[in-house]
Parts: C-alpha cells; sequence; structure tokens
C-alpha cells in the first residue's frame, strides 16, 4: 500500500504576528517627541518653582499655558531657568541704581556745604552754631524734596520680576494683593533700610578723625578743615553708595516677603513679550543706554519742576521732609556739638572729641532718618483720615449751630438726597454700574501705548 505523503504548510503563527503588531504599538506609544519632553519639564519647573504658592486649581492652568508656548518656541526647562536667573540679577542691578541716583540730592547738597560752608554762616555774618544747623538742614530739604521729585519720574518702573505695576492674571493678582504691604509696613521696613545712612556717616567720621590725626602729625597748619574737608568728601560720594545699599535691602525684603519673583511675569498678562525682552537683554549695553536716557532729564525737570516744589508743601513735605528730617538735622548737630564740648571738658583732645561728638549724633540720626522714613510712609493715610474727621466735624457743627445756608447747601447736595422716583436708588445704581463695567470689558481698550518718559528696566539694570 502506497501512502501519498503530502508535505504539510505550516500554520499561521498568529502569536507571533500578534506579538510583533504589539511592539509596534508600544513604540509608537512610548516615542515622545523632543517639543514634548521640554514642554513636560518646563511644566514640573513651573509648577514647582515658580507657581508653586497658587491653588492647584489655578496654577494647572497657568502651567499648561506657560509651558505649551515655550516648548513651541523651542526653549527648553534650563533656557527659562537661566532668564528668570538673569531676571533676579537684573533687579538686583537696577536696585541699587535707582536708589544711588535717588540719593544724587543728598550728595549735592553735602558737596555744596563742603565746598561752600560759608553758605551755613551767611558768608561769615553768622556765626552762630543754630544757624548754621538750620540752614544746613534747610539745604538738604529742599533738595530731597526739590530733586528727588524730578528723579522720581525716571526711576520708576524699573524690575522685571516685581509685582507692582504689572497686569497680571486673576489667581496672579490675587496672591499679589494678599501680600502687599500696608504703608505702615512699609514705613517700618524703610526705617530699618535708612540706616544704611547712618552707617555711612559713622564710617565717614571715624575716616575723617584718623585724617585729621594723621595732618596734625604731619605738621599741617589747619588739621581740622583738612580732617572736615575730608569727612564731607566721603559723607556725600557715600550717599549714593548708602542708597543703593538701602534699596538692595528693600529689594531682599520683598522677596522675603513674596512682592518680587519670577511668578509676576510669568504671571502676567504679556508675559511672552516681557519674557522676550528680558531674554534678549544685554547687560553689555546698559551704560549707553542709560546715558542716553540721562539726556531726557532736563526734559522731566522742566515739566515737574513745579510739582516738586509744590510737593515740599504738601502733608508728607511738612510733616516728614520739613519736621522730622529739617529739625532731626537741626537738632541733632546742636547734640554733635554738645558731645564734643562735654568731651573736651572732660580732658579728651580736639580730635576725640569731635569723634566723641560724631558717635554721639549718630544716635539722634537712626531717630530722625527712621521717623523720615516712616513718616513719608503713613502721613498720606494719616493726612486722608484727618480730612475725613474734618469734613464730618465740619457738616455737624454747621446744622447743630444752625447755619441755614450752610444747612440748606447739605440739603441742596445730591450726594446727600434721599432717593425717589427722579433720583436712581441704590439698587439702580448697581445695576448702572455693573452694566457700565460689562460694556468696558466688552469693549476693546482704545488706548494706545503711553509715551514712555522713565528709565526702562533694560537701562536701569547694570
Amino acid at each position: 500500500m502506497i501512502h501519498n505523503h503530502t508535505p504539510l504548510r505550516p500554520l499561521p503563527n498568529t502569536a507571533g504576528a500578534a506579538g510583533a503588531q504589539q511592539a509596534q504599538h508600544a513604540g509608537a506609544v512610548t516615542t515622545v517627541s523632543p517639543q514634548a519632553t521640554h514642554q513636560q519639564q518646563i511644566a514640573d519647573f513651573l509648577r514647582d518653582h515658580v507657581f508653586q504658592d497658587l491653588p492647584v486649581a489655578n496654577r494647572a492652568e497657568l502651567v499648561r499655558t506657560r509651558s505649551e508656548r515655550l516648548a513651541a518656541k523651542g526653549k527648553t526647562a534650563a533656557n527659562v531657568m537661566d532668564v528668570m536667573a538673569k531676571g533676579k540679577k537684573a533687579d538686583e542691578h537696577s536696585a541699587m541704581l535707582v536708589g544711588g541716583i535717588r540719593s544724587l540730592p543728598f550728595t549735592a547738597a553735602g558737596a555744596m556745604l563742603t565746598a561752600l560752608p560759608q553758605i551755613t554762616t551767611l558768608n561769615g555774618q553768622d556765626t552762630r552754631v543754630n544757624t548754621q544747623n538750620i540752614l544746613g538742614a534747610a539745604l538738604f530739604v529742599a533738595a530731597n524734596s526739590v530733586l528727588g521729585t524730578m528723579l522720581q519720574r525716571s526711576t520708576s518702573d524699573t524690575g522685571w520680576l516685581t509685582s507692582e505695576g504689572k497686569e497680571l492674571e486673576a489667581p496672579l493678582a490675587e496672591l499679589a494683593q494678599s501680600r502687599k504691604a500696608s504703608n505702615l509696613q512699609k514705613g517700618l521696613a524703610s526705617a530699618v533700610t535708612v540706616q544704611s545712612f547712618t552707617g555711612k556717616n559713622i564710617g565717614s567720621s571715624l575716616m575723617g578723625a584718623g585724617v585729621k590725626g594723621a595732618a596734625k602729625a604731619a605738621g599741617n597748619e589747619d588739621p581740622a578743615k583738612v580732617g572736615a574737608t575730608f569727612k564731607g568728601s566721603i559723607s556725600s560720594g557715600g550717599s549714593a553708595a548708602a542708597g543703593a545699599m538701602m534699596s538692595l535691602m528693600q529689594l531682599v525684603w520683598d522677596k522675603k516677603k513674596g512682592r518680587n519673583g519670577p511668578e509676576y511675569l510669568l504671571g502676567s498678562q504679556n508675559w511672552e513679550q516681557q519674557f522676550d525682552s528680558l531674554e534678549a537683554y544685554d547687560f553689555k549695553q546698559k551704560a549707553s543706554n542709560v546715558f542716553s536716557r540721562a539726556l531726557h532729564l532736563p526734559l522731566d525737570v522742566a515739566q515737574d519742576f513745579s510739582k516738586s516744589v509744590q510737593s515740599l508743601f504738601t502733608p508728607t513735605g511738612i510733616v516728614s521732609d520739613l519736621l522730622v528730617l529739617g529739625g532731626g538735622i537741626a537738632a541733632n548737630e546742636s547734640l554733635r556739638t554738645m558731645g564734643k564740648n562735654v568731651a573736651l571738658a572732660s580732658g579728651l583732645t580736639d580730635i576725640q572729641a569731635a569723634l566723641a561728638g560724631d558717635l554721639a549724633a549718630a544716635g539722634g540720626e537712626m531717630a530722625y532718618f527712621g521717623a523720615w522714613a516712616l513718616t513719608a510712609a503713613v502721613t498720606p493715610d494719616v493726612a486722608a483720615f484727618a480730612d475725613k474727621m474734618i469734613n464730618k466735624l465740619r457738616t455737624r457743627g454747621a446744622l447743630e449751630e444752625g447755619d441755614m445756608a450752610e444747612g440748606q447747601r447739605l440739603l441742596e447736595n445730591p450726594a446727600n438726597r434721599v432717593s425717589d422716583s427722579s433720583q436712581p436708588n441704590m439698587h439702580g445704581q448697581m445695576l448702572e454700574q455693573a452694566n457700565v463695567a460689562t460694556a468696558t470689558d466688552a469693549a476693546p481698550s482704545s488706548s494706545g501705548a503711553r509715551a514712555r518718559t522713565s528709565l526702562t528696566r533694560a537701562e536701569l539694570s547694570v
């Protein structure tokens, strides 16, 4: 019997085909584009190091939109971190430069007194110490109030990472508002940071005493004049350094309190424009930009001179500048003289007595510098409260005294009328305000870019 052996065809390897298909599918899933990888890394950085103080629900959208856009622009997490570090460094440099510039009025006043000491003696006609103290204080107050106001325009809006002056997204706006310092808190912080000027004055006194002693040992005919001139020069020149240190300490305080950080740049409504500007910012070009902007200062002076003079007679000018600063300087100079005289009476040499008077005056400087900074911050609030109380008393007094004309004027004031059919009631006013707000939100902004007269962040962050 012959057997017909037909070769058997192998069965299809369905398991192998399925495995190969699954492997291909798995490979497609695990293959991630570089852009997606960068987006995830940027998102991790933003979530953990930029928007970490926001509630999870509020930060998710900010993290998503920023990471998507930055990754689409070809940025990596390292790029973003570098730009934020650059902003931190730029803000520190800007703060120091702004502080130095705003201290120039003290520098100018001190230099004038050093070069022309006869100013305080009315060209030798009045040599009384009190007259000299008052005239010297008046010069410092006038220089600070008038020149300081002129410089305000050119030294505003210079921070990259600050919350001030930015149109923030709603979650960041709420966060910034919760961290905003009251005027009292600002005043207390300034009262501490302004002590950099006290330190500068102590240092100049010590160096002046050393130079005076060296001049006397060298046989100089007028060692007191040499020491006083050196002390005045160091004190005047050191005002810019003291101002820079004060502003830097203020920035450190703001960072600690969460008022300066990368979240405010990346959380602003025009964050992409600011990010690109900061990334393109070149530190090497700042010096020329600053000098270029300085050419515009005469225009600021012409525009702000009247306002500068008027600022001296505002509540803040009267209380903070005239009474506290001016009075403090004049009284402290008397304290300095008194301390020197007491030291001379105790048997110290002239150099030692002068240094003792300077050190005694240092305590007074700490007090009036601190009070000056504090009153500058809180006086507007106090003045507004006082004005409100005075108006209330004036209205009550007019009615109690039977002043019919004044009472009639108050009754005719629309703000004091009872709601009637011819006047919208409170509910109607609320609806009207809501409608206006809705219409305002719906209408596109028609305001163009305002002319910029201040130093930009790119110009000041040196």
